[in-house]
């Protein structure tokens, strides 16, 4: 458990430049829906849902980056992790390289390409996060692969987590993964409650 929280006046003013950044580039790309765009400050929150649950060293790896959601709060908050965030659009993954520059963000790696296509990551990662991608169906086998032996999938869902994690009890079965817990948020705007589900490695690298 990663007991880092935000703390400071540095980090608040990166999360307010993010929001500026976010809100520019969204006028021109589209990086985020526009009711999306009108509770950043809710998405960063949500974001930061997953801090705790981070290792406190290693490789956190985001899967569909996009408007960076939830890597980039994350690695303003956690310069002592590593994070790579994958993203097959390269207009979304250049603004991802541009907010890493503005806000100083060395620790955090950006990649174009299919997830699929990074199996020189695979086995490489203490957690994997993601955000809005797919059915937690499909994200247990994206995710997987990255796990170490200790490592978690860490994902943000919505109203139909119940559901989701009922059609997905196959794939964890198949990747030998097992559901920790899922901790419930509902007082976060625009929203009607954020779902962290959390799931583990049995030990053994899924491939």
């Amino acid at each position: 458990m990663n007991t880092k929280t935000v703390s400071g006046r540095g980090e608040r003013l990166l999360f307010d430049s993010f929001q500026q950044l976010l809100t520019q580039a969204n006028r021109k790309v589209n990086l985020i829906s526009h009711s999306e765009e009108a509770h950043i400050e809710a998405n960063i929150q949500d974001s930061l849902l997953l801090s705790p649950l981070l290792p406190t060293r290693g490789r956190v790896l985001d899967l569909g980056s996009g408007g960076g959601f939830p890597v980039i709060p994350l690695a303003i908050l956690h310069r002592e992790l590593s994070f790579t965030a994958v993203e097959k659009s390269q207009r979304k993954c250049d603004f991802l390289e541009h907010v890493s520059h503005r806000l100083k963000l060395p620790h955090l790696q950006v990649i174009h390409g299919r997830i699929e296509t990074q199996t020189e990551l695979h086995h490489q990662c203490e957690a994997v996060t993601a955000r809005a991608l797919a059915p937690l169906s499909k994200l247990v086998l994206l995710g997987a692969p990255f796990l170490t032996p200790t490592g978690k999938l860490l994902f943000l869902k919505g109203k139909n987590f119940e559901s989701e994690l009922n059609e997905a009890a196959s794939q964890l079965e198949e990747k030998k993964l097992s559901l920790d817990e899922v901790q419930i948020t509902e007082d976060l705007p625009g929203r009607e409650f954020t779902a962290t589900v959390v799931i583990s490695s049995s030990g053994v690298c899924s491939s």
